[in-house]
């Protein structure tokens, strides 16, 4: 199943749980949207491993630090020659708030994702740890980044649905296909108006639809619940593009 956003795909994860059908998450590539919750995992691989160098030099570019400066110490970690350099306060504050307490870590993560641009992907990383909670593993923050390592992946489960977005589906495929709420302002995304943001929703629909290997449901919806009340909900130009309608 492959929507355009994760909020449509929530409010199927809900209805799979009532009805007991198993889905999953699939692809570790590109599983989350922005540049802050990508550089975030780094951040926690250092303070699980203070002397990787492969997360210090990713958050080295991502913060503008040249990574020679902090790459030979013998008497510092990378972690805190990266600290002593780092000027943002906040992941600062964040650094040593989790150093401190690595059993409740997930605290001070949500307070500082609170801040984030993209809240789909404060969504899928509070997702994570909350199914993480469920699972019988001591609850501390390497195992919760090994977890995550886990169960985001490009491995198809069998008897199971995959949830994707058009984003991550990219460079997947599966016989069946369901593309749901193929509806104006959905897909296209209401910001998209014109010029290149909707050649983009464009190209990203034609990702979706390429992911098909045999068959491929598109589906809209009607009526669609909005402040004012009940309201008609018209299908994507997509769709009229394709002439399925």
């Amino acid at each position: 199943m492959i929507s355009r956003n994760r909020k449509i795909l929530s409010e199927f994860k809900e209805i799979f749980r009532a009805k007991n059908i198993p889905y999953y998450i699939p692809s570790v590539q590109d599983k989350f949207v922005g540049q802050e919750i990508n550089a975030l995992l780094y951040l926690l691989k250092s303070i699980v491993n203070e002397n990787d160098k492969i997360a210090i030099y990713r958050l080295c570019q991502f913060y503008n630090i040249d990574y020679n400066h902090v790459s030979y110490n013998d008497n510092l970690t990378l972690l805190q020659q990266f600290t002593k350099i780092l000027k943002e306060e906040n992941i600062v504050n964040l650094i040593k708030e989790i150093i401190n307490d690595k059993v409740n870590f997930f605290k001070y993560i949500e307070k500082y994702m609170s801040e984030f641009d993209k809240k789909e992907d404060i969504d899928a990383f509070t997702e994570y740890y909350r199914n993480f909670n469920h699972t019988e593993e001591i609850k501390n923050l390497a195992n919760f980044l090994n977890y995550i390592a886990l169960y985001s992946n490009n491995k198809v489960i069998e008897n199971a649905v995959a949830l994707l977005t058009g984003h991550t589906a990219k460079g997947l495929e599966f016989d069946n296909v369901f593309l749901v709420s193929m509806n104006e302002g959905i897909f296209p995304d209401f910001r998209a108006k014109k010029g290149r943001k909707l050649e983009e929703e464009r190209r990203n629909c034609y990702v979706a639809i390429t992911r098909t290997k045999q068959k491929l449901f598109l589906s809209y919806t009607e009526r669609k619940d909005t402040y004012y009340g009940d309201r008609e909900h018209q299908p994507s130009r997509f769709l009229k593009e394709m002439e399925l309608i």
